[in-house]
């Protein structure tokens, strides 16, 4: 299917919505959905957001300032789910369970407001993919245009750009929780997102792509980045890892792609 039949398709999924109600994120998946559903929608769609103790502030901060700038009235839940023993400790399943919170307070607000058709992000791209949190999305009975469209990252980011969006070249951001390694022997704690997302906050202001740090244990943290902020980091290294609040930091051999858990998980399978 051509660019612009996925584009058609897409437009008719979210014509047909009724009473829609948008999981939005500020990424520019759900931020496509949400700019489309408001188009043909109006004020009768319901726009909800989530916030957990695992996301970035920055993130947020970007997520509402996209919306005001939109005139998107996002609605923002607060969240703690690892209070689940599934989630803390980073079960491989973990997304199963979290999506399972997260939407289920999506959908509960909506309903309150006569929400009918549920909508959120995920692309065609997930459905290739370890996405067990797609299982608890098809559970609770979301729709997932984009999808069902049958557009890829590249296209959504393509069309976002064409409706001008400021999430079109934003770098995907999952949950800080996927810097951590499958089923834990502790808990994931609060104190240990924010060692993980101070390292992150140090290394944006040096490094010039997209990038991840893992990690590996209490003192130990893992970095993949690209060939060209590897190289950064050959110039920089002492002064730029000094910064990072971990006694250890190995660079992967390897250029950073999305899902290296995943992979590995793969590799041992």
């Amino acid at each position: 299917m051509r660019f612009t039949e996925k584009k058609e398709r897409l437009n008719e999924i979210v014509t047909a919505s009724e009473n829609p109600v948008v999981a939005y994120s500020g990424g520019v998946d759900s931020s496509l959905v949400t700019a489309l559903v408001r188009a043909r929608h109006g004020d009768a769609a319901q726009i909800y957001s989530v916030i957990t103790p695992y996301m970035d502030e920055a993130d947020i901060y970007f997520a509402a300032a996209a919306a005001k700038k939109n005139g998107w009235p996002v609605q923002w839940i607060r969240l703690n789910p690892l209070g689940a023993a599934e989630i803390a400790r980073n079960s491989e399943d973990r997304c199963y369970h979290c999506k399972k919170r997260l939407f289920s307070a999506i959908k509960g607000k909506g309903e309150e407001q006569n929400g009918k058709t549920f909508l959120e992000g995920s692309n065609s791209d997930d459905t290739a993919v370890f996405r067990p949190g797609r299982r608890a999305l098809a559970e609770m009975g979301f729709v997932s245009p984009l999808a069902e469209a049958g557009l890829t990252k590249a296209e959504i980011r393509r069309f976002a750009a064409e409706l001008g969006l400021d999430a079109a070249e934003r770098p995907s951001k999952p949950c800080l929780l996927t810097r951590f390694p499958y089923d834990l022997p502790t808990p994931v704690t609060e104190a240990m997102i924010e060692r993980v997302k101070e390292g992150e906050h140090q290394l944006k202001a040096y490094l010039n792509d997209n990038f991840r740090l893992r990690w590996v244990s209490e003192t130990e943290a893992r970095l993949e980045v690209s060939d060209l902020d590897r190289d950064i980091l050959t110039l920089g290294g002492k002064t730029i890892l000094d910064k990072i609040p971990f006694a250890a930091v190995t660079v992967d051999s390897e250029p950073f792609q999305s899902g290296s858990f995943d992979r590995k998980k793969k590799e041992r399978s």
